[in-house]
């Protein structure tokens, strides 16, 4: 099948802007007339499947080729548009393989309409037409990755420094207590309640070093001592609790599986579209078999000293209220202000900022720090 014909399939399920499918339209021809080309092209095509080559791509391969691309787009030896044609093409693999899953056009569709979002982001960025943040895609096209109504969703072992503890209603004194989180012991924790990362900066220190440890008392008696998260941040006080009154439920180790959850940029974040969309993720045959135990949520929208900024009228601090907020074990310092905060290519004068804007600069202007927030959602 010519490349042209792959992206005319796809375009058939996608629906592109008319723009963007002409620009593909040209980048495919002129690859199907250029014998070298085409051979290289349907060579990446081949390299991001396993060896031998398989039903589908296959996630680590998918990314070492992307990447590669990648870095050629940033060398200038390709362009954008090269790179969106290569996952359009790939793309339109990807749809037998669907059908073979009974996994519905309709989630391919809102799936696969990343290309878009992202072709979308780079006219912004740039002025033209193409994708650059194409490892991304790697998640889509090994069949990781599915949208399922407003959110997108990945399984993954869920290893997290933490242990949930729930009380045990059958206990009076437990009775109205909810979930608490404890540290797990011998880690870094900066002044403001955040985990000691590789990726700060060097000027941010270590305050304190949690502690979890079990302590017994008289009789049968045991304390369990540690470290515990309030409001998204590591409290530098320990407190100590009665294993009788509290089961224990550990994050750490990769022994339960839980849904990644991703936020498109699709749209205005609504609480009922996101709880929807969380009743599809359970339902969800690929994800159902490997029963998940919740849902998982690492972003800028869930730094607990940004969303305290917000009001309460804020889609972004509802969709946060959604989950319960520990500081996550890695971070983008870059993430939160690249969205806010967006290159665009401008033809005339900027916008005026937003009041998301006004209020992160006017945050960000007291010496505060955009960092991350790994949220946690279990099912009953």
């Amino acid at each position: 099948m010519s490349i042209a014909k792959s992206v005319t399939d796809v375009h058939k399920r996608l629906a592109f802007p008319e723009d963007f499918f002409s620009v593909l339209q040209r980048c495919a021809s002129a690859v199907d007339k250029d014998e070298a080309r085409s051979r290289r092209f349907r060579d990446g095509l081949r390299a991001m499947k396993s060896d031998p080559p398989a039903d589908g791509f296959e996630f680590d391969r998918c990314r070492e080729v992307l990447r590669s691309v990648r870095k050629e787009i940033d060398a200038g030896s390709l362009s954008a548009a090269d790179g969106s044609l290569l996952v359009a093409a790939a793309a339109a693999e990807c749809i037998p393989r669907y059908e073979r899953l009974h996994i519905s056009a309709a989630v391919f569709a809102d799936t696969f309409g990343d290309i878009t979002v992202w072709a979308r982001d780079c006219l912004a960025k740039t002025g033209a037409w193409g994708i650059t943040e194409l490892p991304w895609f790697s998640h889509h096209l090994s069949l990781r990755l599915f949208a399922l109504g407003r959110l997108q969703f990945e399984l993954t072992a869920l290893d997290l420094p933490y242990s949930r503890l729930e009380p045990r209603h059958n206990r009076n004194q437990a009775e109205n207590r909810g979930a608490v989180y404890a540290v797990k012991g011998n880690l870094s924790c900066t002044a403001d309640g955040f985990l000691r990362t590789p990726d700060d900066p060097p000027d941010i220190a270590a305050a304190f070093t949690t502690r979890y440890e079990t302590l017994r008392t008289s009789g049968d008696t045991q304390l369990l001592v540690a470290n515990t998260v309030r409001e998204g941040v590591v409290l530098p006080r320990q407190t100590a609790f009665d294993r009788r009154d509290w089961t224990e439920q550990s994050l750490c180790g990769g022994e339960r599986n839980v849904l990644d959850v991703h936020i498109p940029a699709t749209g205005p974040l609504d609480t009922n579209d996101c709880l929807a969309s969380f009743g599809q993720a359970r339902r969800f045959p690929l994800f159902a078999r490997h029963a998940p135990v919740g849902f998982s949520c690492h972003s800028w929208l869930l730094d607990p000293y940004f969303i305290r900024r917000l009001p309460e009228t804020s889609r972004i601090r509802r969709f946060s209220s959604l989950f319960d907020i520990v500081p996550p074990v890695s971070v983008d310092y870059g993430e939160g202000l690249s969205r806010v905060f967006p290159v665009r290519h401008e033809t005339g004068n900027p916008p005026p900022l937003t009041s998301l804007q006004k209020t992160v600069r006017d945050w960000l202007a007291g010496g505060a720090l955009f960092r991350q927030g790994q949220g946690l959602r279990f099912t009953p």
